[in-house]
């Protein structure tokens, strides 16, 4: 069943290699026909080529992580470094999120007081999403410091017997 379950897993970072190339392409389709126009367009692509590095590189690490645990290599440091890795990329992708819905919300806010009015349709789910990437990455950051703790005292245990 455990084996099971992370096969399951392992597909699903595999999807998600797949979702994030659909959200990197697209955007730039509809950006170029200006099917959408406007500066809110301009701000959620410039985000999302900010963003696509990290979420490239939190793949790479969660595939990397699934590896060694598919071959049980749970208490290494190498996926102690593999979850500070994705902790950061967490953390990055908030930091971008939060400052472009900051500059989107005050910009328009500033200009137009019905803007206010899409608050609900644009900028509280982007909001929602900055504030749970910081909460992911504070939750694997909790997890990287469980695992960097099981080290150490698996590493006394192997010494002491």
């Amino acid at each position: 069943m455990k084996q099971k379950s992370l096969i399951i897993t392992h597909a699903m970072i595999k999807i998600f290699y797949f979702i994030l190339a659909l959200v990197t392409i697209i955007p730039p389709i509809v950006y170029k026909e200006k099917l959408i126009e406007g500066d809110i367009i301009t701000i959620y692509y410039f985000t999302l080529l900010s963003v696509f590095p990290a979420g490239a590189v939190a793949l790479v690490n969660l595939d990397r992580l699934m590896k060694n645990l598919k071959k049980e290599i749970v208490f290494h440091t190498d996926n102690v470094k593999r979850l500070r890795i994705l902790s950061w990329c967490c953390f990055y992708a908030s930091i971008i999120t939060l400052t472009s819905f900051f500059i989107v919300f005050i910009k328009n806010s500033i200009e137009d007081w019905t803007a206010i009015i899409f608050f609900g349709a644009f900028y509280l789910p982007m909001f929602i999403m900055g504030v749970g990437e910081a909460f992911v990455g504070l939750v694997v950051r909790v997890v990287m410091h469980t695992f960097e703790n099981a080290i150490k005292i698996k590493d006394e245990n192997d010494l002491t017997i």
